[in-house]
């Protein structure tokens, strides 16, 4: 709970530049423009300054996979700090254009997420039928010793978690779906040899 406050935090600092800029813009039609835009910058640079280290907000995060976001914001975050709000770059383009950039990023938090948890899933689904496939073969004369080995190599695959790297996780599912695989190709040799019908349809469901 603690760690989604803290990220809703920053995404809600990043925009609150939006909420202390736009009153300014209504009341600040008796002051020169050059004052004005000194008042922005001023506003967005404290605003800035309150966010804080990026890195603060991920701390509790254990996600390797999330270095490209952090990356990234960070960079955000210094070129906000570098942007002028001037005549040039007025302080509706400003607010629209980094509003629809940290937008961007978040929802690239999010996807980096969903890919990562579905990763997992696909291991452990690929673990699972392999498992099922390899059991059944290892009960035939003429595949035990293939289904042992594959066994092996299946229960060498260490478990994952969020803290796993996203390029370990997939190399698993290859390891696992070879020897998924393997199991296919022998029941349906198995299949061929004693004339079984729709073995296809039957594999599917597993």
């Amino acid at each position: 709970m603690k760690k989604r406050l803290t990220k809703k935090k920053l995404y809600i600092s990043l925009g609150a530049i939006a909420a202390v800029t736009v009153p300014l813009v209504i009341t600040s039609c008796s002051f020169t423009n050059n004052i004005r835009y000194q008042l922005f910058n001023f506003a967005k640079r404290r605003i800035i300054d309150l966010v804080g280290e990026v890195e603060n907000y991920f701390k509790d995060d254990l996600d390797p996979d999330i270095t490209e976001f952090k990356v990234k914001l960070k960079s955000l975050v210094e070129e906000m700090k570098n942007t002028a709000i001037n005549a040039d770059n007025p302080p509706e383009k400003f607010i629209n254009h980094y509003e629809n950039e940290a937008n961007n990023l978040f929802n690239l938090y999010a996807q980096l997420k969903q890919q990562k948890v579905q990763a997992i899933i696909d291991l452990y689904v690929s673990k699972a039928k392999a498992s099922t496939l390899l059991n059944a073969i290892g009960l035939l004369p003429n595949f035990k010793e293939e289904a042992k080995k594959l066994n092996n190599v299946q229960n060498q695959i260490p478990p994952v978690d969020i803290s796993t790297p996203k390029a370990n996780i997939l190399e698993y599912i290859e390891i696992s779906n070879a020897s998924l695989n393997t199991a296919k190709s022998a029941i349906k040799a198995l299949a061929a040899k004693y004339e079984i019908q729709n073995i296809d349809e039957i594999l599917k469901l597993v």
